[in-house]
């Protein structure tokens, strides 16, 4: 059996989420693969992988007591890209939140167990595994978008809200560009966490940064052009004085570039999730091509109706289902026909 598993993008908010902001994001369609495997492969499991066949779940138990835990098989070549020697590094579009929804909701596709209707519980799940194994860091949005595969908005800080994203019909071009340097979110989210436990004038500059990623995350996929590009100026504008008085080197010298290029081509330019690196946002009508970098196209019609891990358990379930009605309806036929036959039999 086999499930896969959306990358994911933040649009927006971030920073802001881990102080109780709203966050906006989109599943990506590059897919993170795993397919049950009988014995487990070569070499240790990645540690969310390892943790997460080691995860509690009821729905799972009674299976897993009789059949065991599945062993995992990874293909994750879409969550990567070479750099000028030929090295792969990681994109940043959130390979440990799509191993940690991929491998429960693996478990679960073996049990033939369903998550439609219940997606807040398996969410749930997957923000608890992936929260142990980070030590508690982190917001848990890349969760959501990895276990719902929908675009969303989620809120952190301290309770969970996730709210589904609308659809409008003004629909500015969005993609994503490589930058080339691979992130590191963890440092600079323990920036960021210190700054704002302990700088006096942080929590006015978070009510900033939070007003400004509450107005740009509702204007994805509604606002035109000009009002999207304002909003995108202005979020801009606060995580560069967030950024620089926390230390963080969110703004890099390829954003710069980048940004000086998409504003003489009448777009814009934005970082995404942690910054430093990973992919770039680029909105607008931008003549792409030009640039030499590997680009994902954020299309409407396609983050908006990616295949879910609810959708692929139902597939299957229904499958089983309709397996299980067949063999009984045969089993009834033939034993009808064995019951006419003594019948006939016991008259002859």
């Amino acid at each position: 059996m086999r499930l896969s598993v959306p990358g994911k993008v933040m649009l927006s908010g971030e920073y802001g989420v881990l102080s109780g902001g709203l966050a906006a994001l989109v599943p990506l369609p590059r897919y993170m693969l795993l397919e049950q495997l009988a014995t487990q492969p070569d070499g240790d499991y990645p540690p969310v992988i390892d943790r997460g066949r080691q995860y509690f779940m009821n729905a799972t138990e009674n299976h897993e007591r009789e059949h065991g835990v599945p062993h995992i098989a990874i293909e994750r070549s879409a969550f990567d890209a070479p750099d000028p020697q030929g090295r792969m590094l990681k994109l940043g579009i959130g390979s440990s939140s799509a191993e940690a929804a991929g491998v429960l909701g693996l478990r679960l596709l073996c049990a033939g167990q369903r998550i439609s209707g219940n997606e807040a519980a398996f969410l749930e799940d997957v923000l608890t595994l992936h929260s142990r194994v980070q030590d508690g860091r982190g917001s848990g949005a890349d969760c959501a978008v990895a276990a719902l595969g929908k675009p969303l908005l989620f809120s952190g800080g301290g309770g969970v809200s996730v709210e589904l994203m609308k659809r409008g019909s003004d629909t500015v071009p969005l993609n994503l560009l490589w930058s080339g340097i691979p992130a590191d979110s963890r440092e600079f989210v323990a920036k960021y966490e210190f700054w704002a436990r302990n700088d006096p004038e942080a929590p006015a500059q978070i009510r900033e940064l939070r007003e400004a990623a509450q107005y740009l995350g509702r204007a994805w996929f509604q606002a035109d052009p000009a009002e999207l590009f304002g909003l995108i100026d202005a979020h801009n504008a606060v995580m560069k004085e967030v950024s620089k008085n926390a230390g963080i080197s969110y703004f890099m010298p390829v954003h710069t570039q980048l940004d000086a290029w998409a504003r003489r081509h009448g777009g814009r330019c934005k970082p995404t999730g942690a910054g430093g690196g990973d992919m770039v946002l680029m909105a607008g009508e931008l003549p792409l091509e030009q640039l030499p970098r590997l680009c994902i196209p954020l299309r409407v019609d396609e983050v908006f109706g990616l295949t879910t891990i609810a959708s692929q358990l139902d597939a299957h379930a229904d499958r089983l289902e309709a397996e299980a009605e067949s063999e009984s309806v045969s089993e009834s036929e033939t034993g009808s026909e064995a019951g006419s036959g003594s019948g006939d039999r016991g008259e002859g």
